[in-house]
């Protein structure tokens, strides 16, 4: 699958799930490139995909198109794609006509960007398993570095050979593979063993890295 280098992200952030179930939309990135950036919308409660529109600081809406869809565990993955360039500025998104709006800052394409480097192979470093209310949330933290904001994960289940895919945010040199109390990109079942393949992405600047692997025995 084609990996999305530019792009922004809305999508379910672990901590306003754990606070709140409420279905809706939540921005993930706030800044990408100019020009044509993909858009990937986490959505809980969502039968199809949502309407979404982009308005210029001039308020002059762009046409979307979606191109990708990435099924999770309680939520869904819409990729979209403006269908004319986006220019500097601060823009703003809503999904499916719902509140709140969000504010997406696209930035000037930088001469020369630094790439999307892995500074060392991917190792996991910590897996969890708590439980709320509403059921539990799993996760397996990865090292990813710190020259990237994003990451496209390939998930596969090394027994059953099921597949999925989606988005997740880095943060502190991390990223997640799992999902909140409410919804999330990946499902984990205890003492099965995954792979993982993880592209890293720097949507800010428009570059990515090779994708690289991981296993690991889900047991927290």
């Amino acid at each position: 699958m084609k990996i999305l280098l530019a792009l922004a992200v809305l999508a379910v952030s672990p901590a306003t799930a754990e606070a709140d179930c409420a279905c809706g939309a939540w921005l993930l990135t706030e800044s990408v490139v100019e020009g044509q950036p993909s858009i990937v919308i986490e959505m809980s409660c969502a039968t199809k995909a949502p309407k979404l529109v982009i308005e210029d600081p001039s308020g002059k809406p762009a046409k979307v198109t979606l191109t990708a869809t990435h099924g999770g565990q309680g939520s869904t993955q819409y990729v979209f794609q403006p269908e004319r360039p986006l220019a500097p500025g601060k823009h703003t998104v809503v999904a499916g006509g719902q509140p709140p709006k969000h504010v997406l800052t696209v930035v000037a394409a930088p001469p020369n960007a630094a790439p999307a480097t892995w500074s060392s192979a991917p190792s996991v470093t910590s897996q969890t398993q708590t439980e709320f209310g509403c059921g539990p949330a799993k996760s397996v933290m990865v090292t990813a570095g710190s020259a990237a904001s994003l990451a496209y994960v390939e998930l596969v289940d090394d027994g059953s050979k099921r597949r999925s895919a989606g988005y997740v945010r880095v943060k502190n040199g991390e990223l997640s593979i799992g999902h909140g109390m409410c919804g999330g990109a990946f499902e984990l079942v205890k003492a099965r063993s995954y792979t993982a393949a993880i592209t890293l992405l720097a949507p800010e600047r428009g570059t990515s890295a090779s994708s690289k692997t991981v296993s690991f025995k889900y047991s927290p």
